[in-house]
């Protein structure tokens, strides 16, 4: 039905129009088109970026943790963070209300924030601290 109608206006003289219409669907089809190539390149080079970013970051936390300085200035938190994390261990292995040697002492609890704080250094020593240490085992 499409082709019929085509082939009357083509018959009656408007082909120059139906030209016009087809060039400009095709101008359309260029330029969405071309619209995709541009998201996709803006999506490559946003990930290129992030990948730049992520190495930048880390070459910067190698550098950090070859520092000494910075593993005194870690341990000033850590330290008193792994007295308390024994302590609490230690009182509950020695929980025992019946017993004669039960503790009379008690251990207080971090107020917020520092508990979340203590959360992320713990994650920070297991997650970060063991993967730069693995991966100096294994680079050496």
């Amino acid at each position: 039905m499409i082709a019929a109608l085509l082939s009357f206006l083509v018959k009656i003289g408007a082909g120059g129009i139906l030209d016009k219409a087809v060039a400009l669907l095709e101008s359309r089809a260029a330029a969405a088109t071309d619209q995709k190539k541009i998201e996709a390149d803006l999506t490559a080079e946003y990930l290129k970026q992030v990948i730049e970013e992520t190495r930048t970051l880390a070459d910067l936390n190698a550098k950090k943790l070859a520092v000494p300085w910075f593993w005194i200035f870690a341990a000033l938190f850590l330290v008193p963070l792994a007295i308390w994390w024994a302590a609490i261990c230690l009182y509950n292995m020695l929980w025992c209300p019946d017993c004669v040697y039960a503790q009379t002492w008690t251990i207080a609890a971090f107020p917020a924030p520092l508990d979340q704080w203590a959360g992320n250094m713990i994650q920070w020593v297991f997650y970060i601290g063991s993967g730069v240490a693995g991966l100096r085992a294994i680079l050496k």
